[in-house]
């Protein structure tokens, strides 16, 4: 689409050096009739964004950065989300006006300390306003040439906030020219941010009760089955769990560890693997246990091991991490087996292709297949 001016009393230009958004230098009379006409959208949008259920909010939020970003004139318009745990952030949504290049492939699930000087102040609940790229100062270096890269002259981003928690933040790329955002122009562009913000927070609330209903009946399903099964086919049921809990959760990988009597040896004794992952199995027989010192300590003290990034592992961890990248491996969750006091052995969660959050609810969850295998382990023996 042309770069098409909204603030009346100007020409309709194709020249995309030509600001489409009033000057705020200039007419008082067209700069309120523009403010009065972006108010009157982001009243429309609020009238969407109230009903909106979880399968249409994609949907609305990229038909809201295409219609904003049109009105303001705008090359690109985005929506950027942390990560559960806040330390990874992804684009999830993009409008880019006719002739500019597509961003949002190029920034997924990458580390927020990477972006530690811009991040820092959307986790505080600012508002980053940057008129000039090539202005921003020596500890933005890592911002500006990301932004050199895509070729922003200018932008501004607002910070995603509901109910205190920063979720992510919604921004508008000017590419073509230098754009200039006034403190009413910004008012308004904090309401749009609370209206997906609030809008984003329902959906994740909704999809989280769904997901922990649906995990919490699968858990319920495999306990019973466990209870009904004859003892020559606990083996196969272990095996029928694993699969199961694994494609649930979205894994790359799910196992079952045991360990040798005396419990100084270990070997993986079940795996699961979905399509095009693979098996590690057939290598990791009567290892011993010690070689993983750090991880068993805490397992052995009843603590689920999580890893949610191998590279964050300390030094300590060094026999882990090896292991863990020998095996592709990017996040993983171990959950001990423990009978009468005593670790028998764990079960496991790789996910390879990409990082995965496991939430407290999940956790427990898992804790309960735990104590239904150390059951099953107990009637086998």
């Amino acid at each position: 689409m042309n770069e098409v001016s909204h603030h009346e009393g100007r020409d309709n230009r194709e020249d995309p050096s030509e600001a489409a958004a009033p000057d705020p230098a200039g007419d008082a009379s067209s700069e309120l009739r523009y403010l009065a006409s972006f108010a009157g959208l982001i009243t429309k949008l609020t009238g969407r964004f109230v009903i909106l259920g979880p399968d249409t909010l994609d949907q609305e939020i990229s038909n809201a950065l295409r219609e904003i970003g049109e009105f303001a004139a705008v090359d690109r318009s985005y929506v950027f989300q942390f990560s559960v745990d806040g330390s990874h952030i992804s684009n999830t949504h993009e409008w880019c006006a006719q002739g500019i290049e597509a961003a949002i492939q190029n920034i997924q699930d990458v580390p927020v300390k990477e972006f530690e000087w811009a991040m820092s102040r959307f986790k505080r609940g600012e508002v980053l306003y940057i008129e000039r790229v090539d202005d921003l100062p020596a500890d933005a270096e890592s911002v500006r040439a990301e932004l050199q890269r895509q070729g922003v002259q200018s932008l501004i981003n607002l910070p995603l906030v509901c109910a205190g928690k920063v979720l992510g933040f919604v921004g508008f790329d000017s590419v073509r020219r230098v754009q200039v955002w006034t403190a009413e122009h910004i008012k308004l562009l904090e309401v749009v941010s609370e209206i997906i913000a609030g809008a984003i927070e329902r959906a994740r609330t909704t999809l989280a009760l769904e997901r922990q209903v649906e995990m919490e009946t699968l858990v319920a399903q495999i306990s019973t089955r466990f209870i009904n099964v004859p003892v020559s086919q606990l083996g196969a049921e272990m095996h029928h769990a694993i699969r199961r809990i694994g494609a649930f959760t979205g894994v790359d990988r799910s196992y079952v560890f045991q360990f040798a009597k005396g419990g100084g040896r270990m070997s993986n004794t079940d795996e699961w693997c979905a399509d095009g992952i693979e098996p590690c199995m057939g290598r990791l027989q009567d290892l011993p246990v010690d070689r993983f010192a750090y991880s068993m300590a805490r397992m052995r003290r009843g603590d689920v091991f999580y890893v949610a990034d191998v590279n964050d592992l300390p030094p300590e961890a060094a026999p882990e991490k090896a292991e863990f990248e020998l095996e592709g491996i990017q996040t993983l969750i171990n959950v001990p087996i423990t009978l009468r006091g005593e670790m028998i052995g764990f079960l496991g969660f790789d996910a390879v292709r990409t990082r995965k959050i496991w939430t407290d609810d999940d956790i427990r969850l898992l804790k309960l297949i735990g104590e239904i295998f150390a059951n099953a382990l107990d009637r086998s023996s």
